[in-house]
């Protein structure tokens, strides 16, 4: 005898192959941090020391593709709770999807609901659901977090700029002075920030009348890249909330309309 599932169960399986992708992809990018990609260099140059940061070791290339795939499982789990809403109003579900907005040619955000949502998605759902859609702010300027599923699940898996490394190197320079003997330790202020992109940076730099200890550290942190609205986000920490978010989202709309 065939068991009847829970609603909205494919929203929730498609959850949990964004919370599997996303258990591999905190390893793989620990691992990453952990394995010290960036290393410090002392190097002199005519009557200059320097401080130089090497980056020596690249992001997993198969992080970009994970990092879509799961975003693509989220946007999923929302576009079947549409189908399944519009299927329990008896309406066709054909070209059904989560109604998100977006941005016009200008760059501005345009108008939300669309006219093509108005005439599309809108009229096959309950007044009480639209409500509940346009309660959630899937627009830009509105909830980021939420309209940055669109954005992500549509970029090509292939782009190189998706993810970067991003690091803030911390540094101290023990310095001892020839005459008179002392020791003085100078903090880095601003600390350089390297990118993905480059492979060396200068930290600093001071004149050779000084014996020099550096002590430095670098933490990266992978980051998006030029992708609004998440350039520079944290990427765990923002697909945990992505994840969260949807969850919560196919948990109120089962709760309310199921």
């Amino acid at each position: 005898m065939p068991t009847t599932k829970p609603p909205l169960f494919p929203s929730q399986e498609k959850i949990k192959r964004a919370k599997a992708k996303f258990s591999y992809l905190m390893g793989s990018i620990n691992n990453y941090i952990r394995s010290n990609p960036y290393s410090i260099r002392k190097q002199t140059y005519g009557d200059r020391f320097y401080v130089i940061a090497s980056r020596d070791k690249d992001i997993p290339e198969d992080v970009s593709f994970e990092v879509v795939e799961l975003v693509y499982h989220l946007r999923t789990a929302l576009d079947k709770m549409m189908v399944a809403l519009v299927a329990r109003n008896e309406r066709g579900t054909s070209g059904v999807g989560f109604p998100f907005g977006g941005m016009s040619s200008n760059g501005e955000p345009e108008q939300f609901p669309t006219k093509r949502m108005e005439d599309g998605i809108k009229k096959k759902l309950t007044t009480d659901q639209w409500a509940l859609i346009e309660a959630q702010r899937p627009y830009p300027g509105g909830n980021d977090t939420l309209w940055a599923i669109n954005e992500l699940s549509n970029e090509d898996k292939h782009r190189k700029d998706l993810v970067e490394a991003l690091a803030d190197p911390g540094a101290s320079v023990d310095i001892t002075r020839l005459e008179p003997s002392s020791t003085v330790s100078i903090g880095i202020n601003n600390p350089a920030v390297i990118h993905d992109q480059e492979r060396e940076v200068v930290l600093f730099s001071t004149d050779l009348a000084r014996n020099k200890r550096i002590d430095s550290t670098i933490s990266p942190a992978v980051v998006f890249g030029p992708i609004p609205p998440v350039q520079g986000q944290n990427v765990l920490v923002t697909l945990n909330q992505q994840i969260r978010l949807v969850e919560s989202i196919v948990g109120v709309f089962r709760q309310r309309f199921f």
